[in-house]
């Protein structure tokens, strides 16, 4: 009886591990059609469909070596099909569930960027930029945080003489 118990669930193991290796080889499959489209344009279908997968996987196994990534990823596309509020909300997800992953920092760094950038939203990009630069003060985006905080507040006309003034 402790052989057939051990034979099921030895198979049950095998079937789970080969139901993630389909999903992932999916995943992949999907990531590649995206890269090599020829013509520069994303599919808004085909990015759909990576974003499902992205988030289903990391749902379903949120311990795999590749959930963080491809929560991460799936804020990245998101923020391609221009979806701001999405992604940022993705990019959240990443640092809350995988806060010591190396995808953390980066997934900071990109909320404080979409709403500086797209959203226009200083005060909350400001606030972020500095926990960012707080919680990883030696990480390779940090002297960038600390620059767009100073450029935060100016504007277009002061951007514009900033810029005339470094270049000369």
């Amino acid at each position: 009886m402790k052989n057939i118990s051990f034979l099921f669930i030895l198979i049950l193991f095998v079937s789970c591990a080969n139901v993630e290796q389909k999903q992932i080889r999916e995943i992949e499959i999907l990531e590649n059609d995206l890269i090599s489209d020829t013509t520069l344009i994303l599919s808004v279908d085909k990015a759909n469909k990576c974003i499902e997968k992205y988030i289903a996987f990391a749902n379903k196994y949120p311990e795999h070596n590749n959930s963080p990534g491809y929560l991460y990823d799936a804020a990245k596309v998101t923020e391609g099909l221009n979806k701001v509020y999405d992604a940022i909300k993705l990019y959240g997800q990443v640092e809350s569930v995988y806060p010591q992953s190396d995808y953390a920092p980066k997934a900071l760094f990109s909320k404080a960027f979409l709403l500086d950038e797209k959203l226009n939203q200083d005060v909350k990009a400001e606030k972020f930029y500095i926990e960012f630069i707080k919680k990883y003060p030696n990480h390779e985006l940090t002297p960038s945080a600390a620059q767009l905080i100073e450029l935060l507040y100016l504007s277009d006309d002061e951007l514009k003489e900033r810029v005339l003034n470094k270049n000369s």
